[in-house]
């Protein structure tokens, strides 16, 4: 009898042991897969401006990214120069359509920029056109970059556009995008008209309401040729 009670509680115990090891595999295999599907959820467009050194990333995927790294990646030479994104941002998240932006001076004009994400994923930076002979492109550039509006009131920036002479000679269909919805963003010349070789300004105009900050807006210029260009507007609610 006795024998039989050390035998059925060894089987009890083996039974218990192999339970919970199958119920951690079966926990651990379903934070698999939802740390994969969230990963497959992430969505950055990352632009980077080297005449301003400035690297615009926005978040185009329907879930919250955590900037992890930056990497300055050097082909030719086999090195990369890793960059922590807290070092440079008080907040690394990135909500869903939320842009962020920080300057930063490559090492070597020809190396690639590549965002790491806390989940594994990898993006590349795309290079903002930049004018010069024969490219066919134009530029933007805000004048002032940054503005510190009152909350209620109203501030005014300028977009200023330069083609090359190679440009085709398109309008350029200005966007504002995350522009809060509680704010009132126009622009007085939309889409700017722009000739090979020259130079035109629109005025973008802000009224601020809600709680005080700083705010990235990213302006967008697309000519009817499909060339993109980015400007990054700071806004501070006072």
């Amino acid at each position: 009898m006795f024998m039989t009670f050390i035998a059925i509680s060894i089987l009890s115990a083996v039974f218990i042991t192999m339970y919970l090891y199958l119920l951690r595999a079966s926990t651990m295999a379903t934070e698999a897969q939802r740390l994969y599907a969230e990963a497959a959820q992430e969505r950055l467009e990352v632009i980077y401006n080297p005449a301003e050194e400035n690297l615009t990333i926005r978040n185009t995927g329907g879930i919250s990214v955590v900037l992890k790294y930056l990497v300055e990646r050097d082909e030719s030479a086999g090195q990369a120069k890793i960059m922590d994104f807290a070092e440079k941002l008080s907040n690394t998240v990135l909500s869903p359509n939320e842009t962020t932006w920080i300057i930063y001076s490559k090492s070597n004009a020809e190396n690639d920029l590549l965002i790491v994400t806390e989940r594994g994923n990898v993006f590349r930076a795309q290079e903002a056109a930049q004018t010069g002979p024969g490219i066919g492109q134009f530029v933007m550039k805000l004048n002032p970059t940054h503005i510190t509006i009152s909350s209620g009131s109203t501030g005014q920036t300028t977009l200023i556009l330069i083609s090359d002479q190679a440009y085709e000679g398109d309008p350029v269909q200005i966007n504002i995008r995350d522009c809060p919805k509680n704010w009132d963003c126009s622009i007085s010349q939309n889409p700017v008209e722009l000739d090979p070789g020259s130079q035109n300004i629109t005025i973008i105009t802000i009224q601020v309401k809600g709680k005080k900050g700083d705010y990235s807006l990213l302006i967008e210029g697309i000519g009817s040729g499909g060339e993109t260009e980015y400007a990054t507007l700071t806004v501070t609610v006072s």
